[in-house]
């Protein structure tokens, strides 16, 4: 084996077998989701490029009820590879009800 493979793969196997998905989510109180969708994003160079902004179009009320943002395994490989510099994420949100009282003000 080559010495500079010899080198590089304890770290890249290291990095590979530590890279996992994640999950984060932001919700309201008293959630009572009525429509939902998803899109994934590609952010390049290190988030110096970032997607343009996700439109959560569904949603008729145009009030968000959870936010969700995901990565699995395929994803953080991809980052792990590029080093940082492409990384996709998968955005789920459910829009929210519209309240009686805030049809009242429309």
């Amino acid at each position: 084996m080559p010495r500079a493979l010899s080198l590089l793969l304890p770290p890249l196997l290291s990095a590979l077998l530590v890279s996992g998905c994640y999950h984060m989510r932001v919700t309201t109180n008293n959630a009572d989701p009525v429509t939902e969708g998803s899109e994934t994003v590609h952010v390049l160079a290190w988030g110096l490029v970032q997607p343009a902004p996700v439109t959560a179009s569904p949603c008729a009320s145009n009030n968000l009820d959870e936010v969700r943002v995901h990565s699995n395994l395929a994803f953080a490989l991809a980052t792990v590879v590029t080093l940082g510099f492409y990384m996709p994420l998968t955005l789920e949100w459910r829009c929210a009800e519209v309240q009686d009282s805030v049809r009242d003000f429309e």
